[in-house]
């Protein structure tokens, strides 16, 4: 049987996670995603949190701490963990280099939830992963636009947390279109990049140097960044939610 909040702040925290994934009760050791969560469920519970509890959390952290329980022991350490762009995925039980895994157009890294499980399933056992979430995914700061703007400001970020290789970089659609101009950037600099994974990426070229156009998806993320609930992010178009912002 689920186990019931025990104080104020998870009981407040399991009725969030009922409201948002149309459940319940939610015990305070379910996993999010078990439940039914996905990445938009996951920013719908980020604004929820914001709403509720005056905090803003990285959506990345709904990877490390996915049940009522843990969310709640991060609270206090909200405020320290929204500025970093690397975050770790998954802890590693051995040397091995990390994989470093490219947030995608949407700029969260949600997307590799159920890759990274599959990676620590295998039988060479849990390998450490650490995603790169887009620069003003999870704070105020201006987006970056550019590809090779991102490229220089995610590369200071990775080696001030992986100074040396060998270096894993993979991203999936517009994340491998990143991860290759990582990797050109370490191979110049004298880095060897032992693997470099594009899922689903177009091909390295001319028109790979901007971000794409947004799609609905981003504007739902966006409308829960500006303080909107998800109803009335959905029922924004483009020029709507620049006015809300």
């Amino acid at each position: 049987p689920p186990v019931a909040p025990r104080d104020a702040a998870e009981l407040r925290m399991a009725r969030l996670w009922e409201g948002v994934l149309g459940t319940g009760p939610v015990g305070v050791r379910d996993d999010f995603f078990a439940l039914g969560g996905h990445s938009l469920k996951a920013l719908e519970l980020m604004a929820s949190v914001r709403a509720e509890f005056g905090v803003d959390l990285p959506l990345s952290l709904v990877f490390r701490r996915p049940t009522v329980e843990l969310l709640c022991e991060a609270l206090p350490e909200a405020a320290a963990a929204s500025g970093r762009l690397v975050v770790p995925l998954s802890d590693g039980g051995d040397d091995r280099p990390p994989l470093i895994l490219f947030h995608p157009r949407g700029g969260d890294v949600v997307c590799y939830l159920n890759l990274v499980r599959e990676l620590a399933a295998t039988s060479d056992g849990p390998r450490r992963v650490l995603g790169v979430t887009a620069v003003g995914c999870d704070t105020d700061e201006t987006p970056l636009e550019e590809v090779s703007a991102m490229a220089e400001r995610y590369l200071a970020e990775i080696r001030a947390e992986v100074p040396s290789g060998p270096y894993l970089l993979a991203g999936w659609s517009f994340g491998g279109t990143v991860a290759f101009e990582v990797a050109a950037r370490l191979e110049a600099a004298g880095e060897r990049v032992a693997f470099l994974g594009l899922i689903d990426s177009a091909a390295p070229g001319p028109r790979a140097g901007a971000v794409p156009d947004a799609g609905d998806d981003d504007l739902l993320r966006h409308g829960l960044a500006a303080g909107l609930d998800a109803d009335q992010a959905r029922a924004l178009d483009e020029e709507a939610l620049l006015d809300a912002l």
